[in-house]
């Protein structure tokens, strides 16, 4: 019998590699594309989540709240049919009918010809139907086997498509979308095989359920899409798609941190549930922050490394990526911090009613900051906006918690006061290290390392002398 922690260990994993296959990929396909390309393609990929999202990434959470049969049997056993007619059946056909069409047009949309864009709709529409109806389904019904079996096929598919169609046999951008759908197709036959479509009847109020649960969803899903995502369209409409290829492979390296604290945060999220005001218990406080300290690591580790991703991860087309990649790591710490309190707000106050406003908030500064900065600064103005998106949805996250009064002890948010000194240290040793030349690189990497090696040890001797004057 399968563990809890194994299981909790695997949907992790896998979710992980599904998200991170970007960053995997990233040496490879930086060297068989060039940084218009790449640029181009982070547009299309951009937009395309944007898509998903409005046809389908809102009914997620309805899909995983009904696909609970006891849920299903007594709030509305029609919903998950609503569910699953849509996503796994309309939705794919919307996809092949509209792209189809959109191939045959001739335009021009953010310097991208038609035909790619027709190929992209018609995968992202298919791969929605498995992303947020299949997997969805087949976690929430605990089917761990066939999850595996899915997402697996989704990732090595993908990963296959890349590989042979973009890298070995240097398609491009057409080469891209074509690996996409192909993709999507593959995944999207074998979730008919394995997910099995509820039968039951459903009736328009179940369709007004689904809706008056999934819609309200919609505003910050797409705040969250502007946070990760707007800057690439609106940096395409200002400069040219070298700027663009630069800073997506920059933040593609600084999402690997991202993701990391992401999925963390979702196998800890039952702990913040369970918890009761005033917060944080003892039993919290150490779970909390186990999340700051690697918070805190990350942005260390992405800032101190940055001329080495430069060097050994790009190409020479993409010089100048660990400036931006100093910038965008403030991100990582900004987000680390915001989904600690937001969780306080979510999960242990269970009231949503303000949680949008931190992610709304966010997505306004990116774009504001983005028209305002470009022009003066470049793309280094777009990594600015971006990082003072993130910074601003912590802040707001803050504030939300003063409006709702929550009882929040403070003072226990405070990272371990080593934690603090490696961050005050590596801000000024991660914008050092972005000036210096590539051949200074080793020497500042692993003055990093022996300095978070030292100050780990000094932490460890300190504990211990305490123990032993006790």
């Amino acid at each position: 019998m399968t563990g809890p922690r194994v299981v909790i260990l695997t949907y992790t994993g896998l979710a992980l590699l599904q998200r991170g296959l970007s960053f995997v990929l990233l040496p490879f396909v930086t060297r068989a594309m060039t940084v218009d390309e790449y640029g181009m393609i982070s547009v299309v990929v951009s937009i395309g989540g944007l898509v998903g999202i409005l046809l389908g990434g809102f009914l997620e959470q309805a899909v995983y709240r009904w696909s609970v049969p006891a849920i299903s049997s007594a709030e509305g056993g029609g919903v998950p049919r609503v569910t699953y007619l849509w996503l796994m059946i309309a939705l794919p056909t919307v996809g092949a009918v509209a792209g189809t069409g959109i191939t045959f047009c001739t335009f021009e949309f953010l310097g991208v010809d038609s035909f790619v864009w027709g190929i992209e709709f018609a995968a992202v529409c298919t791969l929605a139907s498995v992303s947020y109806f299949a997997l969805p389904v087949l976690r929430a019904t605990e089917k761990l086997p066939r999850y595996v079996l899915l997402a697996s096929t989704s990732i090595i598919a993908l990963l296959a498509g890349k590989l042979v169609i973009v890298i070995a046999l240097r398609g491009g951008v057409l080469g891209w979308v074509w690996s996409d759908l192909a993709a999507s197709l593959i995944t999207f036959l074998l979730a008919l095989l394995v997910v099995k479509g509820p039968r039951a009847s459903f009736s328009k109020a179940d369709v007004v359920t689904v809706l008056r649960y999934g819609v309200p969803l919609i505003p910050h899903l797409i705040a969250f899409w502007a946070l990760a995502s707007l800057s690439r369209p609106v940096t395409a409409l200002l400069l040219p798609f070298k700027d663009v290829g630069t800073f997506s492979a920059a933040f593609n390296t600084v999402n690997v941190g991202l993701l990391v604290l992401s999925e963390l945060n979702r196998a800890v999220l039952i702990d913040y549930s369970r918890e009761k005001f005033p917060a944080p218990s003892k039993t919290l406080e150490r779970t909390m922050r186990l999340q700051l300290v690697l918070t805190v690591l990350l942005t260390v580790c992405i800032g101190a490394f940055s001329p080495l991703a430069e060097s050994i991860l790009f190409p020479a087309q993409f010089r100048g990526v660990a400036t931006l990649i100093v910038i965008l790591s403030i991100s990582c710490l900004a987000f680390g911090a915001y989904i600690v309190v937001m969780n306080f707000v979510v999960q242990t106050s269970a009231n949503t009613s303000l949680s949008w406003i931190a992610s709304v908030s966010g997505a306004v500064v990116i774009t504001g900051l983005c028209l305002a900065l470009v022009a003066p600064l470049g793309v280094e103005g777009v990594a600015i906006a971006t990082s003072a998106g993130y910074a601003t949805m912590a802040v707001v996250a803050v504030l939300i918690t003063f409006r709702m009064g929550l009882a929040i002890r403070w003072r226990a948010l405070a990272s371990p006061s080593w934690a603090v000194v490696v961050l005050a240290l590596s801000v000024v040793v991660s914008c050092s290290s972005a000036l210096l030349a590539p051949d200074q690189m080793w020497l500042v990497t692993g003055g990093s390392i022996a300095l978070i090696a030292c100050l780990w040890a000094a932490r460890g001797y300190t504990k211990a002398g305490r123990l032993n004057r006790s």
